[in-house]
């Protein structure tokens, strides 16, 4: 499983660089500090989920992922909604959820620290 959640996490980490290259072409002008700012919140979260993977026993850093991977696949679902034509963000909610599902089970089966 941890390898999953690694090969989930660089997918993650990677669809992050293409979304900022989407959202840069689609909103040029028009919302560059949204932009920068969703792309910068899923680098971090991809960073937070590799280090969980490589952490399974830091509960605290499991529920933190799971906080982060829900509001993350909620707002990539609201972002899908605003740029129709392309499947990108659903794809990484899709990814998210897959993230929010791994940490939940880092969380039920790490100790207290």
């Amino acid at each position: 499983m941890r390898t999953l959640d690694r090969i989930v996490g660089w997918v993650f980490l990677g669809c992050n660089g293409l979304l900022f290259l989407l959202l840069h072409r689609f909103y040029a002008a028009d919302a560059q500090v949204l932009v920068l700012c969703t792309v910068l919140c899923g680098l971090l979260l991809a960073g937070m989920n590799l280090m969980r993977a490589e952490r399974p026993h830091d509960r605290t850093l499991a529920k933190v992922c799971v906080a982060g991977n829900a509001f993350f696949a909620i707002l990539l679902g609201e972002l899908s909604r605003a740029v129709e034509s392309f499947p990108l963000p659903l794809t990484m909610a899709a990814l998210c959820i897959a993230l929010l599902l791994l940490s939940m089970r880092t969380r039920r089966r790490s100790r207290p620290m």
